[in-house]
């Protein structure tokens, strides 16, 4: 591109476009009138570049709210995650309790059924060795005596 120093009239003041400037830088006859020029450019450079360290500032501020929001949301995950398997242990634990429950249950089941036999089994030999057995209605069991009434005088059977 062709420079021509071809243009006598003073820079005007205010403040100018970056292709203006340019166009004065060009074209201006005198120094102080590109001396201006210069210094609207730096002015306008020294602006730009502020604006670029704010907007720098900005986003690594930015950046480190989101690390923070990240930290915290991982953070979250972590406790509902924990609580989710503090849950599924407390849900095993109380499978594991309901059944050793089922198998009391079924052993005492068995018990009752072992002693119920015993106690036919019992009641059986007494009556076939002359014993009266009875229970009443609550099932429990009255006192033997012998069929024909043979007790001493302090309730004993001979």
């Amino acid at each position: 591109m062709a420079v021509s120093y071809d243009d006598p009239t003073p820079f005007p003041d205010g403040t100018h476009t970056p292709e203006e400037l340019a166009e004065a830088m060009r074209h201006k006859m005198y120094g102080k009138d590109v001396r201006e020029v210069m210094a609207q450019i730096a002015e306008l450079q020294s602006q730009a570049l502020s604006e670029a360290l704010k907007a720098q500032e900005m986003a690594e501020n930015l950046s480190a709210d989101a690390k923070q929001e990240a930290l915290k949301g991982q953070q979250m995950a972590t406790d509902a995650m924990n609580a989710a398997n503090a849950a599924m242990d407390q849900a095993k634990q109380a499978e594991e309790n309901v059944e050793a429950a089922e198998r009391n249950i079924l052993q005492n089941a068995k018990d009752i059924e072992l002693q119920d036999q015993m106690i036919r089994a019992l009641t059986g030999f007494l009556r076939s060795v002359g014993y009266a057995v009875d229970f009443d209605s609550s099932g429990n069991l009255i006192k033997p005596s012998m069929s024909g009434g043979d007790e001493y005088n302090d309730g004993s059977i001979k």
